[in-house]
């Protein structure tokens, strides 16, 4: 699990524990590699994704007000 969590933010590292204790909850059981390798796609999603285009940098707000 340490190096599975290796280099992981602090937001992260919550994301996982809410992940495991909601599972646990739910289903009684926690599958810790099925968790960590969805918060790892998450992750690698996030990190390729342009957020501040042209388009959106030039607008604050809610559109149309």
């Amino acid at each position: 699990m340490v190096e599975w969590t290796k280099g992981f933010s602090y937001a992260q590292l919550n994301e996982l524990y809410t992940s495991v204790a909601l599972q646990w909850h739910y289903e009684k059981h926690v599958d810790l590699e099925s968790i960590y390798l969805n918060l790892q796609a998450d992750n690698k999603k996030k990190k390729n994704q342009a957020w501040d285009t042209e388009e959106e940098a030039d607008s604050v707000g809610f559109v149309g007000y």
